[in-house]
């Protein structure tokens, strides 16, 4: 059986957009080619920005990089598309009011939760 790896980014920034690429781009090297080992899924992004249909935009390409070269699409309030696979949406400031899966790894890419008390209230999930 292959262990999942499940991945919360907070921070839809440049920082945290280019995280979630990089995960992605790992599980498609990954799979295609035959590596048998944990996949790593992004299951969920948090941003102070509002999501709407401009956050999946924003997902699909970057000022340096390009475009992603996948399909990116909105899917609903809360849930956007990323190749295929669903990712939930969440908009809060305080990331202890977000209900990160207990078995989900967090990703932290904002500035405001730099200092270690900062960032306590979503570490002790």
């Amino acid at each position: 059986m292959v262990q999942v790896i499940y991945v919360g980014v907070n921070g839809a920034g440049r920082i945290g957009k280019l995280s979630t690429w990089q995960l992605f781009e790992l599980d498609r090297i990954n799979k295609a080619a035959g590596i048998i080992g944990p996949r790593v899924i992004v299951r969920a992004i948090n941003d102070v920005v509002p999501i709407d249909q401009t956050v999946a935009s924003y997902q699909k390409k970057d000022q340096t990089h390009g475009e992603l070269g996948w399909n990116v699409e909105k899917l609903g309030n809360d849930r956007i598309s990323i190749n295929g696979e669903e990712v939930l949406v969440f908009n809060k400031g305080d990331p202890s009011s977000i209900p990160w899966f207990h078995n989900q790894q967090k990703l932290t890419s904002l500035w405001r939760w730099v200092s270690t008390m900062n960032c306590i209230s979503h570490l002790i999930q």
